[in-house]
């Protein structure tokens, strides 16, 4: 969708995105540093634009359909010894 992340720092989330490539970490239950960085979004489009794209490409990369299969496969592959 090519949209930039706000997302708090909690459970696996900080996996799934690069802060300040493709979006924003911020401290778990800060509201405040959360609702800051949006606004930041919403008034610099080069910035949103920038990430969101990074944010796509990441993405894309990070959780393909290839890489999700490949790595069943190789579970299976430990697994079973094939």
């Amino acid at each position: 969708m090519e949209v930039p992340v706000v997302a708090f720092n909690s459970g696996g989330v900080a996996e799934c995105f690069t802060h300040e490539l493709s979006g924003f970490l911020v401290a778990q239950f800060d509201v405040a540093a959360a609702a800051t960085r949006i606004i930041e979004l919403l008034d610099n489009a080069i910035v949103r634009k920038k990430m969101g794209c990074n944010a796509r490409k990441e993405l894309l990369s990070k959780f393909s359909y290839q890489n999700h299969f490949s790595a069943i496969e190789s579970t299976y592959r430990t697994i079973f010894h094939v």
